[in-house]
């Protein structure tokens, strides 16, 4: 079986002081309007393979809450 979802993915960094460098993902399922805002790559494929196993054949989620993070990263 085969399961396609889209995904936009955003990125930026943010220098609050020298060497201090902070990356922000913002991360939207385009199918389901979900998104995630995650401090690291490692924490947005977690995101995405989860979405991507809890979906149903023709697009549809299977019972839950969507997981996202918290805004304030």
């Amino acid at each position: 079986m085969k399961l396609y979802s889209s995904f936009l993915i955003r990125c930026w960094m943010i220098r609050e002081a020298a060497q201090n460098e902070k990356f922000v993902f913002d991360v939207e399922h385009i199918q389901r309007g979900e998104h995630l805002r995650a401090g690291s790559p490692d924490e947005v494929y977690q995101w995405m393979m989860t979405v991507l196993q809890t979906q149903q054949p023709g697009g549809t989620a299977t019972a839950g809450e969507p997981l996202e993070a918290d805004d304030d990263r």
